[in-house]
């Protein structure tokens, strides 16, 4: 007999139809139950509410600006935010406009190369699936569409050389005995061309401490010092927020933050101080930066009786890339996180004192416990899943004693995920069956 009809198949393609059939029924019988006895159920399902606050928030950091002598046209050796060491060319300034653009020619030939040799294939890529790239470099530019929607041009430009890296080494593997040597030698020569143009008219700009460096400078590096964060006071901030920037003598030429902790100031009532306590961790959400959240621990809080006011200071060693450090953005700080199970409030009810509600267990009710820990217009967030120890005294169900003497307790359960809670019924009792 041919394999494909094998006795064994023919059992197991029988067994698993049955197992369906016997499925479809219970579900259509359940139905039909629910139907009949005029109940009206919800799915208990997972939920997790946030309360927060917004704030406007001043960003305080060590930052160090360099400067220049006047004239000429600046080009940084690194991108913002990335990170450059002690004594290392940071920026040079370039006298001429021929240096210039043979300057910016030569590092985009450095990035060419770069790429390219990223490109090559190593024994890890031999036996690599196509189909398995083809989904790599469509998630990529997906993630760059979205980007672009969101008008994040640099987050859409910091996924281009991870995609032009992919699409290489792809049209490698679909060209065997290929390579990318002679372009990069190509390029090399190239780049060796355009260096010997350059007249060296031109001024190196020395890092004076390793850090990050950027490139825009506010004029406030000095006065939203993270120096100042010591003993920050309600009415320190308000000095500060109203201090006019410093117009620095010279041409800055960038600056360099020395330190990977950073700081935001936040001025705030009494009322809203009193939500946060210092050393925790809180969530924060930075709407100017697209929406970016991040775990910053309340570094400390200040009140001043007389005016009702407060600051708070939240701190993180948390560098971002693409992040925008602009120094006073508004922000939504998430102070308190509820999560459990939705249940709408019409379906609580109380048996020996007890709150809680109707579940559907088979083809009876079984009254469950329901500990409320948040309140919605119609509805609550119930603790999930809160069988513990710690509630079985409080919730006996039933106590029975054998001929023995031997005691006998159960409990009532908690409310557990996907649930059918009953919300309208008549006449609703534990254990009664659903005819």
């Amino acid at each position: 007999m041919s394999e494909l009809f094998s006795p064994e198949k023919i059992v197991k393609k029988i067994v698993i139809a049955l197992v369906c059939v016997v499925a479809v029924v219970a579900v259509a019988i359940q139905l039909v139950r629910l139907v009949n006895s005029g109940l009206t159920t919800e799915k208990a399902l997972a939920v997790t509410m946030e309360e927060s606050v917004e704030m406007d928030g001043y960003i305080m950091r060590r930052e160090t600006v360099l400067f220049a002598d006047s004239g000429g046209t600046m080009l940084a050796a690194v991108k913002d935010g990335e990170r450059i060491s002690k004594d290392r060319e940071a920026v040079r300034i370039y006298y001429t406009e021929n240096d210039l653009s043979t300057e910016n020619y030569i590092r985009e030939t450095d990035e060419k190369i770069s790429v390219l040799e990223k490109s090559s294939l190593d024994t890890s890529y031999i036996s690599a699936d196509l189909n398995k790239m083809d989904d790599e470099i469509a998630e990529l530019l997906s993630e760059t569409l979205v980007y672009t929607a969101d008008n994040d041009l640099v987050g859409a430009i910091s996924r281009k050389e991870d995609l032009l890296v992919k699409m290489n080494k792809r049209w490698l593997l679909s060209h065997p005995g290929k390579s990318f040597e002679d372009k990069i030698e190509e390029l090399m020569r190239e780049r060796s061309a355009y260096r010997s143009r350059l007249t060296g008219s031109s001024t190196a700009i020395i890092a004076p401490a390793s850090g990050y460096y950027y490139a825009s400078v506010d004029g406030y590096e000095s006065i939203f010092s993270s120096e100042n964060i010591k003993d920050l006071s309600v009415e320190k901030l308000n000095s500060m927020i109203n201090s006019q920037p410093e117009q620095y003598i010279g041409k800055s030429a960038g600056k360099i933050v020395t330190d990977h902790n950073w700081y935001i100031a936040c001025p705030v009532s009494t009322e809203t101080a009193r939500l946060f306590d210092v050393g925790n961790k809180y969530s924060i959400e930075f709407t100017y930066n697209y929406g970016t959240v991040l775990d910053m621990t309340l570094y400390s809080k200040t009140s001043d009786s007389k005016t009702d006011s407060a600051v708070l200071v939240f701190t993180t060693n948390t560098v971002p890339l693409d992040f925008e450090y602009t120094r006073n953005q508004k922000i939504k700080v998430i102070h308190k996180k509820y999560s459990g199970l939705k249940v709408p409030k019409q379906a609580i009810r109380f048996v020996d004192d007890i709150k809680g509600v109707y579940v559907i267990s088979g083809a009876v009710l079984e009254f469950k416990r329901a500990e409320e820990i948040y309140s919605l217009d119609d509805y609550y967030i119930i603790e999930a899943d809160a069988d513990s120890p710690k509630y079985e005294k409080k919730y006996v169900r039933s106590r029975t004693v054998d001929e023995e003497g031997k005691e006998t307790v159960t409990y009532y359960r908690s409310v557990f995920l996907y649930d059918t809670v009953v919300v309208d019924g008549k006449n609703l009792y534990d254990g009664m069956k659903i005819e």
